[in-house]
């Protein structure tokens, strides 16, 4: 018992949401600590709301849009769909922006993020987000790339240069413990509190066990979390 979260009744039926949100609790705590260091001064210009970007609408995505809302960031989310999928539709209702990155990260333009939250595990596009980092950010890159992958050419002198002159931090992040699980329970009902319905939405589709080896060969565009049940 000393190692087990209560989940609360409310929570049940998407509970199996915690475990991915343990994995953004703690990407997104890592790079705030890095956005934090740089402090204010007497003079700085008035605030703006943050901003943070998100690559991949998947569960891991997805939650950490709902999260960045939360704590009071304006989001945008990528990936390589157009608007009308279950993700895009969420991101819009949660307040949050979407963009498909199809055809690479120029889709934001000139836009620079405080913050970005990886979910993909596409190398190319790795690197590639370091080009809409803004000043005294930081990237965390939760994605798990192929080991295997063949070798990816990248301009490694700018992205250097923006790394170092720009006060840029790359976090990997991957795991969680205790304290991300009970901020996880927590989040789950400001959640279900500010977008009823939201996280329900996100389980798009729910098979029995037996069907296990036709869902992780398949592919759905739109899927966000594909859940197992036991019974």
């Amino acid at each position: 018992p000393a190692y087990l979260v209560h989940i609360p009744p409310a929570l049940r039926t998407v509970a199996v949401l915690l475990e991915p949100l343990t994995i953004v609790e703690k990407a997104v705590l890592m790079g705030q600590k890095v956005i934090d260091r740089r402090g204010t001064t007497p003079g700085d210009p008035p605030t703006r709301p943050p901003t943070a970007l998100v690559a991949g609408t998947g569960a891991v995505g997805m939650l950490a849009a709902l999260l960045l809302r939360v704590r009071g960031y304006e989001v945008t989310g990528i990936d390589r769909h157009d608007d009308t999928t279950p993700a895009a539709r969420l991101l819009a209702r949660i307040g949050a922006t979407h963009r498909n990155a199809a055809e690479g990260v120029g889709v934001l333009g000139d836009a620079r993020f405080d913050l970005i939250v990886e979910a993909t595990g596409a190398i190319a596009l790795d690197f590639d987000l370091v080009d809409a980092l803004g000043r005294n950010g930081a990237l965390v890159l939760t994605g798990i790339p192929d080991a295997d992958a063949p070798p990816t050419s990248i301009r490694a002198g700018r992205l250097l240069r923006s790394v170092v002159l720009e006060n840029q931090a790359v976090i990997g992040s991957v795991n969680a413990n205790r304290t991300y699980f009970e901020a996880g329970v927590r989040d789950l009902t400001v959640f279900e509190e500010r977008w009823p319905g939201a996280l329900a939405a996100m389980i798009t589709a729910r098979r029995p066990l037996a069907d296990f080896a036709g869902v992780l060969a398949g592919h759905d565009p739109g899927a966000m979390k594909t859940v197992l049940t036991v019974v």
